[in-house]
């Protein structure tokens, strides 16, 4: 392969204005590209995102109207309309909402605008990854059986019966167009697959506009390895090394890294080689990477290609020293690989790890509201979506930020992110921050071999204790302090008077915290020496005296003196000690959580009402669906926890509601 500059061969058509057709950390990181290529970017925003800080990094932003995906990010029509007015002659879609959309590439051809991405015929042809998996066949590629669910194909016994006669069980429920876990299903047993083809569908939908599936047979702790790929338009084509991607849930990455720490070199350069050998079939340009499933005894599958820039290109570019969306851009413009590419050898390694707005303990489900506070330091890159006050929208992707660390080897680049995770906060919203904490730590990911399986492991075997935020005791009374003092600051007439000072001082004083998802009451008293003592889930803290200075919390106990510095923000006070930065939030009283009558059920997440299931009146059984509820893509069923009779219902179809709200009362 000839890797060309520009010269005769090459037919240049120079971008002045790019439209970012997407939202949040990836629309800001292209526009940074775009301008150090003398590019203006120009944005897009929904209602939902009209306070967000990426707009800032846009010489011009267009307004899309409502928030819903359907009608914002993923409407063709109002995208196009907000080119043509902001004078743009190219468009970048980034990753997700229409990124991987043929008739969207086309239409972006058809307004005459340059579409920054691969030519629509290759996104239609490997966008679909039942034709992709076709081309991987004529490339001589490995690949799994499968059988395409299309709108048109019937749910009934007849599929079911195909299924289990081609493939083997486990099965695997995935989008044909689609990407990011959406619209996939792990299906244990051949009478449960209907059912959740049925909701997959309605995902893929959501997330897509195209409900259409296949179902593959499941590989028992697999490893998901994808190779990133780069041709030209004069038939060059190059790769530019291997990404792990094995640490999921719900099928969509957590924690990637390059290079890949479990496969050797013969595994490496037969990846290398299918990739290219794929590639070359379709004849491809621009950026892509081809994904991959590696079994234990090192065997591949083919799994699909992505047409577009990944979440993880960030790993590739920390090994590489490569800007990528800088190549895209080239790419787009007409010009050939560089020369740089040939002969370019990796630097190091690097990691990357997503921290998504969700509560962990609640199996993922996304978390929305509002981020009190927000501070991600110590790391060598932050892409960062939301700040302090943002709102966490129930529309769009739970990921809040993702974090990098680049070192001379795997070591060095854990150990750098471990730090950097446990000096970094997040308060607010519930976050994976601690899982992350906890894989960064875990000697089983320290020791290179994880399976897509990894984070389901890692929750059965790990410490109940180092999955949830349980700082010390001294810590929470530090926290209880500040905002005890602060109340007595701020007390006018009375702020004079001593901290134990009441009517009553048999009696406790009440103070509401929250840590992450957990909320504590915290009782305390005070004595005549001004010293305090705390209760509160088992945490006995005896007689305290303390001195809050403007950078830290001076406490004494029991002859023992800490020091803890923290920062405060409206009602959230950080405090940092020697491993972790933890905020802690003030409850008001009036937001406390009200008494739910007995047989209520309760929304564990914001969202929007997709599916109601049953009526007053009905009989519902245990487990049985009473409604089905969808936030950020993701559709969670509300579950009858015992047999008995519908006698209320809260809730109709499409209403949007917050979390915690009772969506019905079951009778015995």
């Amino acid at each position: 392969m000839a890797f060309l500059e520009c010269n005769d061969k090459n037919t240049i058509r120079p971008i002045k204005n790019l439209l970012i057709a997407n939202r949040g950390e990836i629309a800001a990181r292209i526009a940074t590209t775009a301008r150090q290529y003398g590019i203006s970017p120009r944005g897009i925003y929904s209602e939902a995102d009209r306070s967000l800080n990426y707009l800032d990094d846009m010489d011009v932003a267009h307004y899309l109207g409502e928030s819903h995906p359907s009608v914002s990010y993923l409407s063709i029509d109002k995208i196009i309309r907000a080119a043509v007015a902001m004078d743009c002659d190219a468009v970048a879609p980034g990753y997700g909402f229409l990124s991987e959309n043929a008739a969207f590439a086309q239409a972006v051809s058809d307004a005459g605008l340059m579409f920054v991405g691969p030519p629509p015929r290759i996104i239609a042809a490997l966008g679909s990854k039942a034709r992709a998996k076709e081309i991987a066949y004529q490339a001589q590629v490995p690949v799994l059986n499968s059988v395409i669910v299309t709108p048109q194909t019937n749910l009934d016994q007849e599929l079911a019966a195909k299924i289990s006669s081609s493939i083997e069980a486990p099965y695997l429920i995935k989008a044909v167009f689609g990407g990011g876990g959406r619209g996939m299903r792990l299906v244990p047993k051949i009478d449960e697959i209907l059912g959740e083809i049925e909701a997959a569908q309605r995902e893929a939908k959501s997330a897509f506009g195209d409900p259409t599936l296949y179902v593959e047979s499941y590989i028992e702790d697999p490893r998901h390895i994808e190779v990133q790929i780069i041709g030209d338009n004069y038939g060059n084509l190059t790769t530019l090394f291997e990404r792990e991607c094995s640490i999921q849930r719900r099928f969509q990455k957590v924690v990637e890294e390059a290079p890949s720490p479990s496969i050797d070199d013969d595994v490496r350069m037969g990846l290398f080689h299918a990739s290219k050998a794929l590639a070359a079939t379709i004849n491809y340009s621009n950026l892509g990477t081809a994904e991959f499933v590696v079994t234990k005894d090192n065997r591949f599958y083919f799994l699909e290609v992505n047409t577009r820039l990944q979440v993880e290109h960030r790993v590739t570019e920390a090994i590489t020293g490569l800007d990528l969306v800088g190549l895209q851009l080239e790419m787009a413009m007409g010009y050939s690989l560089p020369r740089q590419l040939e002969g370019i050898e990796t630097q190091g390694h690097a990691i990357e790890a997503r921290i998504y707005g969700e509560s962990t303990g609640e199996g993922f489900i996304p978390s929305s509201g509002r981020i009190t506070s927000i501070e991600l330091k110590n790391f060598d890159l932050v892409d960062q979506s939301y700040q302090s006050d943002d709102e966490v929208s129930i529309f769009y992707d739970s990921m809040i930020a993702k974090v990098v660390t680049h070192g001379r080897d795997r070591e060095t680049a854990i150990s750098k992110l471990a730090h950097g995770l446990f000096t970094s906060h997040v308060a607010g919203v519930d976050t994976n921050l601690q899982l992350l904490r906890t894989i960064s730590r875990d000697q089983i990911f320290q020791g290179r071999f994880t399976s897509t399986n990894y984070i389901g492991q890692l929750l059965e075997r790990a410490d109940e204790n180092s999955l949830s935020e349980q700082p010390p005791k001294a810590v929470v009374a530090a926290a209880a302090i500040y905002f005890i003092d602060r109340a007595v600051r701020s007390g006018g007439t009375l702020s004079n008077l001593p901290t134990s000072f009441r009517n009553l001082p048999s009696k406790a004083f009440s103070l509401d915290l929250q840590i992450n998802e957990r909320e504590v009451e915290i009782k305390y008293r005070c004595d005549r020496q001004n010293r305090v003592s705390f209760e509160a889930d088992g945490i006995d803290i005896g007689p305290t005296s303390y001195t809050v200075r403007p950078d830290s919390i001076v406490i004494e106990t029991d002859g023992l003196r800490q020091r803890f510095p923290y920062k405060s923000r409206g009602e959230v006070v950080i405090i940092e000690v020697a491993t972790a930065s933890i905020p802690f939030t003030k409850v008001s009283s009036y937001k406390r959580k009200e008494q739910v009558a007995l047989g209520s059920l309760t929304t564990k997440m914001a969202g929007t009402i997709t599916k109601v299931m049953v009526e007053v009146g009905d009989e519902v059984k245990t487990g049985e669906t009473i409604a089905v509820i969808e936030a950020m893509k993701i559709e969670q069923p509300i579950i009858s926890p015992s047999d008995g009779k519908v006698e209320e219902l809260y809730v109709s179809l499409n209403q949007r509601i917050d979390r915690g709200v009772t969506v019905a009362k079951i009778s015995p």
